[in-house]
């Protein structure tokens, strides 16, 4: 927080405060502009932090849109057999991106959403902290409630590093992880937030999301335990639970977005200040047009700096107008003074002559 200030303010006024349309409009590209708003003059930025989490269910869905489409056309063989289907039963929606060339371009998209969920756990951390109406104990809570999802969520690109054909399980259990941290995280939402701002239906939603993502974690985990190698035997539970599971459990990230509680968004001011190795002359927060650093690569030392040099000079220049000034002062006071009892003399005589 040591160059930030934060301000809580209104979801509504967040357009209004740059001039934007409140018309809908993808998450990823208005992040976009956002980040590229802040200038000289408006070094100021507002964020919402439900855009990012959004972004990245956009980004999923772009993700997944893209694999099944290449793994269609160029893969067609992985959908119809592979190590995920064997011990499932049908194919899992993560399927598509698992072989290349799909894994190629699903990954570094994958970066991106793992970046936009980062991004919103901590912003929504940071709004927490700085809401006086939270206690300490929602606040800690957040805390690590999304610190645990951010980690599940960077662990979660090992479906990427560890293919189905090498460990099926550390592959699938990658994956099924997120499922428990995402919602304990969405759960933490509802226990930071005043029920005032809890969407009608939310209550019920979180009772469907929280039985799919048991569902679909318990059903997986059964069933790639319980698989044989040598018999090539799946598990006890048939294919379509499991399945209604997977989809009910992606089904409920569309749709969770519209049942997250109503939060303010939080407003970010930026300045430039001084560091190791970075020394600002002049604050921008007083008007100044522009900062000048000291600072400077090549190895010189701070104080050979040419601008530091002449900042020296300046001051010691200063120093001599103001020492010129203050003897001016001096002697024309003492010259003031010194009238000044020559009058009382001349008007003491004038009274005694009288």
């Amino acid at each position: 927080f040591r160059s930030l200030k934060f301000f809580l303010v209104k979801r509504a006024s967040k357009a209004a405060a740059r001039g934007e349309q409140t018309s809908p409009t993808m998450k990823t590209i208005s992040i976009i502009k956002h980040m590229l708003s802040v200038s000289a003059k408006d070094a100021s930025i507002t964020y919402n932090p439900e855009d990012y989490a959004a972004a990245g269910g956009e980004l999923l869905v772009f993700a997944m849109i893209i694999s099944w489409t290449l793994t269609y056309f160029y893969d067609y063989q992985v959908i119809e057999e592979n190590n995920l289907k064997k011990r499932v039963g049908y194919n899992n929606l993560c399927v598509g991106w698992d072989e290349a060339p799909a894994k190629i371009i699903a990954a570094p998209i994958f970066v991106v959403i793992i970046w936009m969920e980062c991004r919103y756990m901590q912003l929504d951390f940071w709004r927490a902290a700085i809401d006086t109406n939270s206690s300490h104990f929602q606040d800690q809570m957040v805390m690590v409630a999304n610190f645990f999802n951010a980690i599940s969520w960077m662990v979660c690109i090992l479906i990427f590093v560890v293919p189905p054909t090498e460990n099926a399980t550390l592959h699938t259990f990658s994956f099924v992880q997120l499922v428990v941290f995402g919602y304990l995280a969405y759960l933490a939402n509802f226990l930071e937030t005043a029920p005032k701002y809890h969407p009608k239906g939310s209550y019920i939603f979180i009772l469907i999301f929280g039985f799919f993502s048991v569902m679909f974690g318990t059903c997986a985990v059964v069933q790639f335990m319980m698989w044989d190698e040598e018999t090539q035997t799946p598990g006890p539970i048939p294919w379509y639970v499991t399945a209604t599971g997977d989809y009910g459990w992606f089904a409920c990230l569309g749709v969770q977005g519209f049942m997250r509680p109503r939060a303010p968004s939080i407003s970010m001011s930026f300045k430039l200040v001084s560091d190791d190795d970075y020394k600002v002359l002049n604050d921008p927060e007083n008007g100044g047009a522009r900062s000048m650093a000291t600072g400077y690569a090549g190895g010189s030392s701070y104080e050979d700096h040419p601008l530091q040099v002449e900042l020296h000079k300046a001051k010691a220049k200063h120093a001599d107008l103001h020492e010129e000034v203050n003897k001016l002062l001096k002697e024309k006071l003492e010259a003031a003074e010194a009238k000044c009892k020559t009058l009382e003399a001349e008007r003491d005589s004038l009274k005694a002559k009288q």
